[in-house]
């Protein structure tokens, strides 16, 4: 019979919640390689099915040891767990009552499997996390240069202190940027092909779309992903008083959200579909945020299906096809 095991994880421990019959057996262990060499030999890779909350890098050494490890992992969006416990009523808080929160969710809901990312895929991901907050220190670097006192009256050490900062972070953007760029097209060459096919999808919002989707093999379909990255629209309908629209459900990552929203610039100005969809939709009066944001999953849906295809992008390719093929596609359409 299978069991259900929950896994609360915090910064330094995590507690678990072994199901009995009619209770729990808790015991908590510390949050490094070797409290998980401790919890190990107390599972069975074949009844045991372990829950948590992705918390980060707070889950990441465990949920990967145990699933490299040949353990059933199911690792669980926090709103999910969450919404469990409001559900049940309850109103405890503990990491104890967590634990056994997320075991009795595991047993009622029995979610999907955690799928880990490659070597490589966490490689970029690494690399991706570490330019992003470079440049967000930059950025503040940037800024400190331009505050209103200090250009009055500045301190000279300061200054070249800022300077020199700044331009060590720039310097370790570029290298990380040029090594980033190098590993994703070493490993994932034709892949980038296909995507950057896409008429506003260049190397870098190809890398980070591999990365988000392990590869394009976390997601099956392109309505999946767009809800994963925040940008599929949220519709309330109760009875005839409730219908409205709250616009995006802004989940997932912002910084990828961030730019697909800037691709879908280039492509309402040289993706003839993107382009068609923009202007319709502002003929219809419709918002250019909102019409950039249905950019943004046409360019979803057009990703996909150069991926699963295996076949690059064709811009107008009703209009390149030659006549005798869009005959025999309008007989085939009939």
């Amino acid at each position: 019979m299978k069991r259900f095991i929950g896994l609360d994880v915090s910064k330094k421990t995590f507690t678990v919640a072994f199901p009995l019959e009619e209770d729990y057996q808790v015991a908590e262990f510390t949050n490094d390689v070797a409290g998980i060499d401790t919890l190990m030999p107390l599972l069975n890779k074949q009844e045991d099915h372990l829950i948590m909350e992705a918390t980060g890098h707070y889950s990441g050494l465990l949920a990967y040891t145990l699933c490299h490890e040949g353990y059933q992992v199911s690792v669980i969006n926090p709103k999910q767990a969450s919404y469990f416990a409001k559900m049940q009523l309850s109103i405890t808080k503990t990491d104890v009552q967590d634990a056994k929160m997320l075991s009795c969710y595991g047993q009622l809901i029995k979610p999907e499997l955690f799928k880990p990312h490659s070597d490589v895929l966490l490689k970029i991901q690494h690399k991706r996390v570490v330019i992003r907050q470079l440049k967000k220190q930059q950025h503040a670097l940037e800024c400190i240069g331009k505050e209103q006192p200090w250009r009055y009256c500045s301190d000279e050490q300061a200054e070249q202190v800022s300077k020199e900062a700044l331009q060590f972070i720039k310097d370790k953007i570029k290298e990380l940027e040029k090594s980033l760029c190098q590993l994703a097209q070493r490993e994932f060459s034709t892949l980038i092909e296909l995507l950057v096919s896409v008429k506003g999808i260049g190397k870098s919002i190809s890398t980070a779309l591999i990365t988000a989707t392990g590869g394009f093999q976390l997601f099956d379909t392109p309505k999946q992903f767009a809800k994963f990255l925040g940008i599929a629209p949220c519709h309330h309908q109760s009875g005839t008083s409730v219908k409205w629209n709250r616009g995006m459900n802004r989940g997932g990552d912002p910084h990828l959200r961030a730019l697909l929203f800037m691709g879908s610039w280039s492509a309402i100005r040289y993706n003839s579909s993107c382009k068609a969809l923009y202007q319709r939709l502002r003929a219809a009066g419709k918002p250019g945020y909102v019409a950039l944001i249905a950019v943004c999953n046409k360019l979803i849906r057009q990703i996909f299906a150069v991926v699963k295809s295996s076949k690059k992008y064709i811009d107008n390719y009703e209009e390149k096809q030659s006549p005798s093929n869009k005959k025999i596609q309008n007989n085939l359409a009939f």
